[in-house]
């Protein structure tokens, strides 16, 4: 089943500059990375996401995965976002009008969005890898009806390659095991969408960094470097989970053309990005001339590390969390809160 993007709109929000905060973000991290001794800096200055949409297709409809419950447990009996990682491997989105950062704070105003590395945190010991389905929804049946099944023997093959893949030595093996998994409360709004994202569109991002010469000795010369990336391809699988009035995004795959996993472990078994074209120079345009151009080293060291960070944030066990609720239903629901007590 296939869906129609209203690209436009998605991309040109009255309420937030989609690019803006994307290249922002990337920016972000790109300043928290221990860079190689021969790059002094880097930075992102551009960012397009061009005019053509990626290509959807859903591939299964279900109930959403145990470990978004878990989550949301834990930000319902504090307020504040689960802290499941010491701060320093934590990561948060740049700050904008709209988009909460500050993972030690409550829920800010307008849409809070936020990264959420899970690694072996204490909190998800014990819980499922995404594609170990859990007891109350095996063998087909669900809590909320009727879903969209796997039906497909390449479908089933690539839930079985990622469950085997991203399988921990805290996931339960067996039938007993998963029966003794605490089931999530029953509500009839919450689904999960595995769906496959292609995309081979005209985004461009630029990329600003100043290299060291010479170094390490005191005679260092520092030349500057521009590189613009575009073409770039995906072809993943991906879940997206809506669980109140919350959207929670992570990546599981890498698709080939014929739509099978590709054949890797762990986080290895992704690049998200499959291919990229890079437009790189070195050096000044100025009345000589001198850049040097297409630096195949550097041009790696960027890619690599855009690729890293994709996995790092968004490569499950990692999700992204999209919070939809506003500021006036929050204050309404701290204010019942504090009726009851």
């Amino acid at each position: 089943m296939s869906i129609d993007l209203d690209w436009d709109g998605m991309i040109n929000s009255d309420e937030i500059d989609v690019a803006e905060w994307l290249r922002s973000l990337l920016d972000k991290q790109f300043q928290q990375l221990d860079l190689p001794r021969n790059i002094r800096s880097v930075s992102i200055t551009t960012l397009s996401l061009g005019t053509i949409p990626p290509e959807l297709e859903i591939k299964h409809i279900s109930d959403p995965f145990p470990e978004f419950y878990a989550e949301e447990e834990a930000a319902s009996d504090s307020h504040y976002l689960p802290p499941l990682h010491p701060p320093q491997q934590r990561r948060s989105a740049p700050s904008t009008p709209h988009i909460n950062t500050n993972t030690s704070n409550p829920i800010d105003r307008g849409i809070a969005s936020y990264f959420h590395p899970l690694g072996n945190a204490p909190l998800m010991s014990g819980l499922r890898t995404p594609l170990n389905i859990p007891s109350w929804a095996a063998n087909g049946h669900t809590r909320t009806g009727s879903r969209l099944p796997l039906n497909t023997p390449i479908e089933a093959e690539i839930v079985e390659s990622v469950r085997e893949s991203t399988r921990d030595n805290t996931a339960p093996r067996t039938p007993e095991e998963r029966e003794q998994q605490p089931v999530p409360e029953d509500r009839e709004d919450d689904l999960q969408v595995l769906f496959r994202v292609k995309y081979t569109g005209d985004i461009r991002i630029g990329v600003e960094a100043t290299l060291r010469l010479n170094y390490p000795s005191d005679d260092v010369v520092l030349l500057p470097m521009k590189l613009h990336l575009s073409h770039i391809n995906i072809n993943s699988l991906a879940i997206m989970a809506y669980i109140k009035k919350s959207i929670y995004l992570s990546v599981i795959c890498d698709l080939d053309d014929s739509d099978h996993a590709v054949a890797r472990t762990g986080r290895e078994r992704l690049d998200i990005i499959r291919d990229v074209k890079i437009d790189s120079e070195i050096g000044h345009h100025d009345t000589n001339g001198a850049a040097l151009r297409n630096v195949g080293k550097v041009d790696r060291f960027i890619v690599d590390k855009i690729r890293s960070l994709l996995k790092a944030e968004i490569a499950w066990p990692s999700w992204i969390k999209v919070s939809m609720e506003d500021e006036d239903s929050d204050e309404e629901e701290e204010e019942e809160e504090e009726e009851k007590d």
